[in-house]
């Protein structure tokens, strides 16, 4: 997991740096700043060399490698959403998991790979906590089978409706 983490900062964060490096030349003190929190993936980005976007890219191929190997013999693949219940509005994220430190994206080690491979995915709820907040469920498919992915999400939510059931706010 780490090394796919790895391979996410990377990418996204090399990615993320290619148009701006150059933009921030042009046109200097004329754009309006990005928000702190995405301030420091642009400071952590500024570290990374080509080396590390190459093994990243590299890494990424070989994650897409896996998937694909798993997809051929699966229609889909179902997730949990995210690894915790849901959290406080404005929260960045959480720090631990059942007593264990995590990255800051360790909540969410179950959507990250499928943004890398280019996997359709959807999420549905599919029920509640113990304190009444909605818990999702991820149905990934096969690359460009996005109609496939959102008919078994309907069929999902036409098997187990939910529109009634929300959580109760403040």
């Amino acid at each position: 997991m780490q090394k796919r983490l790895a391979c996410f900062f990377a990418l996204l964060l090399g990615l993320a740096l290619l148009p701006t490096s150059a933009l921030a030349q042009q046109d200097k003190g004329k754009r309006p700043s990005p928000p702190a929190s995405t301030n420091c993936g642009f400071a952590d980005g500024k570290t990374i060399t080509a080396e590390r976007y190459l093994a990243a890219a590299r890494r990424r191929h070989e994650l897409w490698t896996e998937v694909q190997r798993f997809l051929a013999r699966f229609d889909f693949l179902l997730t949990p959403t995210v690894a915790v219940p849901p959290f406080e509005v404005g929260r960045p994220g959480v720090k631990e998991i059942d007593g264990q430190q995590v990255s800051p994206l360790g909540w969410i080690p179950f959507t990250f790979p499928f943004n890398l491979t280019g996997q359709p995915a959807a999420t549905v709820p599919v029920g509640m906590t113990s304190r009444g907040l909605p818990v999702g469920l991820q149905i990934v498919g096969r690359r460009f089978a996005d109609r496939t992915v959102l008919a078994a999400s309907a069929a999902f939510e036409a098997a187990q409706p939910w529109a009634e059931r929300r959580p109760a706010i403040g």
